[in-house]
This record gives structure tokens, C-alpha cells and sequence, in this order.
């Protein structure tokens, strides 16, 4: 019987609807099939009228609070029953028989509050009930049997009456306050359980299409299927899918919704739009997936260089070369500009292999010529000693210095030193003609000054006026002693000279 109602549907006839329709009452959005005036609506079950910037539907009388299309609701403000009654008394629920709408038992609770209360909810036989006992004292925001209780509604609620009885004499307890009421869940929650003073709670209703005026919309792009959970009969026409079945008050009734791939109001002619679908659209989306896989690509290839840099001790380099303003700040080369100066580390430009790495030739674009050593390996445990001794390297300013920037393995001269003049073993690590040579006295002084010039602030550092004075005052105590070892330091100087100058920059990249 309900296939062949079905099978004889006018699906061609589109529905009457003014364009002109009012779309609010107040803040509430007003959407069709519900409207506001004549021919704004599709029948008289959603028609609204607005009192004082608030929306009523006419047929149950409710103030209307909200409507959901999606998920074939609307929330109305529903009165309280049995709020400080004395026991046995009901009041009955807003009558929904033969209409689209009905309580919601996903939606709905039944609450009841109050010392020994029992509270149900009836029509011709008992639906659902509760009981509140006041035996502990417990947490009052929470409803768990303690002076509250809540219970479940059954499905496809149309009409009930609501009654709460008192289970004791105490005279104390019949004269307190009793409530019983449906409720929406999630706004009881809100209020932990409590109503308060309020006289109408929010309530839940689902809602579909009567069969009688389903015929009238339009259903090309929009899902329609039986709303009450028994037997249907199921057919697909065109791009709509929907079904039918009788409800409990003997009345076919529709939920609509628009089908996958579509969005908007599945009760309009043409509601349901398509969603940006085809080839323009796909590639549209491939172009701003593309598009975002390269900013996040590039995002990650920052930080990973930022998380080198630091690790390589790019970060310790800047701070300690920057610390005195009377230096300048050291170069510092990455690793493009070092690729790009030795023509991708061409073979070509090797000018020498060691145990820690290969050193290349190469050429800035400045056209200054450089020399870059490329390690093999990075102990991260030498990392900060090396680049203190980068950072003392970086300060000296003389054309016969090489200059250092970059990363190398193992302990430096530097260093060495340093810890030596710590240890108190500087004449440990003396080469054995210098100590032969030169006297205590005069190699202590030289390495005292050496050490103090080594101190990163510049403050504490010698001056060159200083330096001076004190190797001037050795060299005349001593000068006719070490006549030969200054004649033999003159000659190593200028062979070291004619080596150095081949070369400006050594350097690695530290990143």
C-alpha cells in the first residue's frame, strides 16, 4: 500500500513560495517550510507569527527558539509541570497528536527534583518515571538520585501528562517545592540540574513533512526518508533517495535532507546547491594542496636549517663574536654560498685531503679567494670549544692571520693552551728548544700575556700599548742572548708570510 502511494507522487510540481518572505523574527532565522505570512510557508503546521520580536508557531501555541534543518529539529519553550503542587498533581504537555512533530527521546529528558518524590510521565499507560530520595546528602549540581532524578523518553512522543507523587507524611517534605518536567539535555546541563524560578524549559522537538503536503516540494537534489522507525518502503528517484512510514498516529511523515555532494535548504525549489564539483574544482583543490605542501615543506626546511645552526654552534658563534662592540661580527657562510663559491665541491678544487676533512678552493662573489675545509665528521661534544677559539680567531685583524670561521674535530692549539695555563702545565706542553732557549722568568710573562689577551671580554684584555711595554722589556734584558733566535724567527717569519698570504678566508659552513 505504501509503495503504490509512493510510485503515484507528483515529483515534477514544485512548491509556491514568495521570495519576499520575512527570514527573521528578532534573532531567530526564520527557514522554510516554517515562514512568516501567507504563502511563506508550506502549510499550516509551520506557520510562525512573530509577537514582539519573538516567534510562535500558531498550531501548538510554543515560543519558537531555534531551527535546525540538518537535523530535522526545533527547540520551543515548553512550561514546567509540577512545580510546588501538592502530590498526585498532573498537568498535561502540549498536545502534537496528528501533527509533524514530536518530543524527542535523543534530544529530551525527564527530570524530576524534590525529597521523595516520585514523577512520571503518562498517556493511557505509564511511559517513563523516576524517583528522588534525600537519604545522603550529596553533590547538589549533579542529578543522580539524591533530591534528583532523571529518566529516558520512549520514541515518537506526541502527548502525555506529567505527575509527581510524594512517597512520605513528613509535613516538612509534602510542603517543599516538586518538580517534573521534560527538558532538553544539553541546556539542564547547563543549569546542573536546577531550573531555578524559570516557568518554561527548552524542549526538544523533531520534526518532518505530513504526506499530504509532501507532494508539493520539489525533490531533484534533496534525501528524503521516513522519519518513525518502522515498516518503509524505500525508492530512489533521480538524485533524491526517501521513504515513507506510518507513525504513531497513523500518519505518513517525511525527514528531509539535501544528498551527498549538495548543501542548503532541501525545501526550496533549487535549495540544494551542488557543492564545487569537476575538473575546474579539482584541480582548483590539487593546485591548493600542491600549494600547501610547499609552504609546509618550506616551513620545515627553516626550522630544520635554524635547528643545524644551532647545533652546530651558529647561535654560540654570533652571540660571542658580538659581545664587544669593538669587533665585528664574524661571517658566517651557508652552505649555498660555500656550494656555489667551489662549483658544487668540485673535484677540480681539491686542494688537499687530511683525517678531518678535504679542503677546497674557491672563490666568493666578490672575487676574493678562499679556502673551504669540508669535515668528514662532527664530534658535537667539541663544538662549543671550537667555537670559542672561532670567536678569539675572528677578533685578530692582521693580513698575515688566517682567517677562521667554520667547525673542525678534535682539540685546538688555542684550547690546549688555555686549559694548560689553568692546569699549571704550561711547561708540559713547551716545545723543548723554546724552554732550552728562552728563561722561566721571561717564557711565564710571554704566556701570562698571551692568556690574558685570549680572555673573551674585551675589557679585561691587555692593551696593545701594554703588550708592548712588557715584550719591549724582555727583549732589551735579553737581546744579546738571543741574538741568533731572533735572526732564526725573522727568516721563519718570512717564509710563513710568503705561505699566508696566498689566502684570506678558511672556512666551513656551519649549516
Amino acid at each position: 500500500m505504501l509503495f503504490q502511494l509512493m510510485v503515484v507522487l507528483s515529483w515534477s510540481s514544485s512548491l509556491i513560495f514568495k521570495p519576499d518572505c520575512p527570514t527573521k523574527c528578532g534573532e531567530i532565522p526564520i527557514s522554510y517550510p516554517f515562514g512568516i505570512g501567507a504563502g511563506c510557508y508550506l502549510d499550516d503546521w509551520y506557520a510562525v507569527n512573530c509577537r514582539s520580536s519573538k516567534p510562535f508557531l500558531a498550531s501548538i501555541n510554543l515560543e519558537l527558539l531555534n531551527i535546525s534543518l540538518e537535523a530535522n529539529t526545533i527547540l520551543v519553550n515548553h512550561p514546567i509541570f509540577n512545580t510546588c503542587v501538592s502530590a498526585g498533581d498532573y498537568k498535561e504537555s502540549a498536545n502534537l497528536e496528528n501533527s509533524p512533530f514530536f518530543f524527542s527521546d535523543t534530544g529530551n529528558i525527564l527530570l524530576g527534583r524534590g525529597c521523595y518524590s516520585l514523577v512520571y510521565i503518562n498517556h493511557n499507560e505509564t511511559y517513563a518515571g523516576c524517583f528522588c530520595s534525600c537519604l545522603i546528602k550529596g553533590d547538589a549540581t549533579a542529578c543522580l538520585g539524591n533530591n534528583c532524578c532523571h529518566s529516558t523518553i520512549p520514541p515518537f512522543l506526541q502527548f502525555f501528562n506529567a505527575s509527581v507523587e510524594v512517597t512520605t507524611e513528613d509535613p516538612d517534605i509534602v510542603k517543599q517545592c516538586k518538580h517534573g518536567f521534560v527538558v532538553q539535555e544539553e541546556w539542564i546541563v547547563r543549569k546542573k540540574w536546577n531550573p531555578g524560578n524559570s516557568k518554561a524549559v527548552p524542549v526538544v522537538l523533531d520534526w518532518g513533512i505530513h504526506y499530504s503536503s509532501f507532494h508539493r516540494l520539489n525533490t531533484s537534489t534533496s534525501r528524503c526518508n521516513d522519519f518513525a522507525n518502522s515498516t518503509s518502503t524505500n525508492a530512489t528517484l533521480a538524485n533524491k533517495s526517501f521513504s515513507t512510514s506510518t507513525t504513531a498516529s497513523n500518519s505518513l511523515v517525511y525527514q528531509c535532507n539535501c544528498k551527498g555532494g549538495f548543501q542548503g535548504n532541501p525545501f526550496n525549489l533549487q535549495g540544494c546547491q551542488g557543492v564545487a564539483t569537476g575538473f575546474p574544482s579539482l584541480l582548483l583543490v590539487l593546485l591548493g594542496a600542491w600549494r600547501l605542501h610547499i609552504i609546509i615543506k618550506r616551513r620545515k626546511d627553516i626550522k630544520l636549517k635554524d635547528k643545524y645552526f644551532k647545533r652546530n654552534g651558529g647561535s654560540l658563534l654570533q652571540q660571542l663574536t658580538s659581545s664587544d662592540g669593538n669587533v665585528n661580527r664574524s661571517k658566517l657562510f651557508n652552505s649555498k654560498e660555500l656550494d656555489k663559491a667551489t662549483d658544487h665541491f668540485n673535484v677540480d678544487r681539491i686542494l688537499g685531503r687530511g683525517g678531518q676533512g678535504t679542503v677546497y678552493k674557491g672563490m666568493l662573489a666578490d672575487g676574493k679567494i678562499i679556502a673551504v675545509k669540508k669535515p668528514k665528521a662532527i664530534d658535537e661534544r667539541k663544538i662549543e670549544e671550537f667555537i670559542n677559539e672561532v670567536a678569539i680567531l675572528s677578533q685578530i685583524n692582521h693580513r698575515n692571520v688566517v682567517k677562521l670561521l667554520g667547525l673542525e674535530e678534535g682539540k685546538s692549539l688555542v684550547n690546549h693552551f688555555m686549559d694548560s695555563m689553568q692546569e699549571d702545565n704550561l711547561f708540559d706542553i713547551l716545545d723543548p728548544q723554546v724552554k732550552q732557549l728562552g728563561k722561566k722568568e721571561e717564557i711565564v710573562t710571554i704566556a701570562n700575556l698571551a692568556n690574558s689577551w685570549l680572555n673573551m671580554n674585551g675589557k679585561k684584555r691587555p692593551m696593545m700599548k701594554e703588550v708592548a711595554m712588557v715584550l719591549e722589556g724582555i727583549q732589551a734584558s735579553s737581546q744579546k742572548d738571543n741574538g741568533n733566535v731572533q735572526q732564526d724567527y725573522e727568516e721563519a717569519e718570512h717564509e710563513r708570510t710568503e705561505i699566508t698570504e696566498c689566502w684570506d678566508v678558511i672556512s666551513t659552513s656551519t649549516g
